[in-house]
């Protein structure tokens, strides 16, 4: 549990000095030029099945959890295309924003919920997984409402889960 709370926290702080250093431009791997280091991602879609995510039947009482991991299911090639900013790369080794689905990180964490919520909803404006990436380092995923997407599909998923 201390390591998931350090995970977030490191994650959030990342994600505030992303938006307080970057002002709109994507944070970039650059050892020489002393750039923040980017979170992994694999940067073409998989080329054998993906591991299932986790059922989110068993996050049924923990609407956001349940939310996230239901998206992240119709999203896998995405996530698993893009980079989650909540430093799970360094504490779990997480490789992209579809390992946090993969194990029940994505349950107790906002950071990767409001990232997967923003993934699905971008992928369903037909936006590429490069324009994604960009818009996630661009820190847009952190001012997504979550509260208001899960109150929004929580009812229509859990139906359709039932």
């Amino acid at each position: 549990m201390r390591s998931h709370v350090t995970s977030c926290l490191t994650g959030l702080l990342l994600e505030v000095s992303v938006l307080l250093a970057t002002s709109g431009t994507p944070q970039n791997p650059d050892p020489a030029g002393g750039a923040l280091h980017a979170p992994p991602y694999h940067d073409s879609p998989p080329a054998d099945a993906l591991p299932a995510t986790l059922d989110p039947k068993q996050f049924a009482k923990t609407h956001s959890a349940f939310v996230a991991y239901s998206v992240a299911r119709t999203s896998e090639s995405v996530l698993y295309q893009v980079p989650c900013y909540c430093g799970c790369d360094k504490e779990q080794g997480h490789k992209s924003l579809f390992d946090c689905f993969t194990t029940s990180h994505g349950a107790m964490c906002h950071i990767c919920q409001k990232e997967a919520m923003f993934c699905y909803l971008e992928k369903r404006r037909r936006k590429t997984p490069t324009d994604i990436r960009k818009s996630l380092a661009d820190g847009k995923a952190s001012t997504l409402d979550l509260t208001k997407y899960v109150e929004r599909f929580y009812p229509k998923l859990r139906k359709a889960n039932q």
